[in-house]
């Protein structure tokens, strides 16, 4: 049963077997940009943790590297995104924002992930901001 599923343990033992990435940018390998299977039960594992900041921060730790291994996985860059909203972490949730290159349409879909955090640290510069451009978007249709 997926209830049953120790998801911090099975997170921790993730970390211990797999290597951090290496990719130097001078070596960009074209397969990042495809899904990769084992992220899959990553994103799976990270979906069930939701107890203790510790297995939050810990959950945050294995997707960061993830992420760094596979820079143009979308699916990786949002659920970092919505766990550093949830740590109240909003320049890390802003740079993970603007690195998505969300455009358009794509800002009144997802400034919901962003703008509770930037409201709640305080970060109204950059509120103000997100709240612009989706006010853009529908002053222009």
């Amino acid at each position: 049963r997926p209830e049953s599923v120790d998801a911090v343990g099975v997170l921790s033992e993730w970390a211990r077997r797999r290597p951090p990435p290496l990719h130097p940018p001078e070596k960009f390998d074209p397969s990042l940009l495809e899904p990769h299977a084992p992220d899959g039960l990553l994103l799976s594992l990270t979906d069930r943790v939701d107890a203790p900041p510790c297995s939050s921060l810990h959950a945050v730790a294995l997707l960061e590297r993830a992420a760094a291994a596979r820079p143009a996985d979308a699916t990786l860059a949002l659920r970092l995104l919505r766990f550093h909203a949830s740590l109240r972490s909003p320049r890390r949730a802003a740079a993970l924002y603007d690195a998505l290159g969300i455009k358009s349409i794509q800002h009144d879909a997802l400034s919901h992930l962003l703008l509770p955090v930037l409201l709640r640290c305080a970060a109204f510069s950059r509120a103000h901001d997100l709240c612009r451009d989706v006010a853009a978007l529908h002053r222009d249709a």
